[in-house]
């Protein structure tokens, strides 16, 4: 929850009468009810209508450690899973630095080629960066571990 407004103070409440925040927008990770009381220049306090928020899309990612691509259908792919999101990119590259696959469609996977040729064994690198539907971005680092 935000305003667009420029207040001199804000107090972000819950449905309990909880403090929740005094700045000028509020991130809501549960449903409830939530209301803002403001100060403006010229110390005039002013009071939001109660704002209902019934879900808040939590962002999920799921990224494998390893995968085998050996052709024997059982976790060929590095293939990642998400919930709630509003963009994705991912670059993995190898120990040289060479960028051995991007992609901004998380429904697309590595195989674990790279040039028409699989990989070698070993230690790939990946940079995630992620929009969840809350329009949180964050960036994600790790490594993923192919294995024949």
């Amino acid at each position: 929850l935000s305003l667009s407004d420029n207040y001199q103070t804000y107090q972000w409440y819950n449905e309990q009468d909880s403090l929740l925040s005094s700045f000028s927008s509020i991130l809501v990770d549960k449903p409830g009810k939530y209301y803002v009381i403001v100060v403006d220049d010229y110390n005039c306090t002013g009071i939001s209508d109660i704002a209902f928020v019934n879900s808040v899309p939590f962002t999920k990612l799921f990224i494998p450690s390893s995968f085998t691509p050996n052709g024997d259908e059982h976790n060929d792919l590095f293939h990642i899973y998400g919930l709630n999101l509003k963009s994705f990119f991912i670059k993995i590259v190898n120990r040289w630095g060479d960028i051995v696959y991007e992609s901004y469609d998380i429904n697309k996977f590595w195989d674990g080629k790279y040039d028409g040729r699989y990989v070698q064994e070993g230690s790939y690198f990946y940079v995630i960066e992620i929009t969840g539907r809350d329009n949180q971005p964050f960036t994600r680092l790790g490594e993923v571990k192919v294995i024949y």
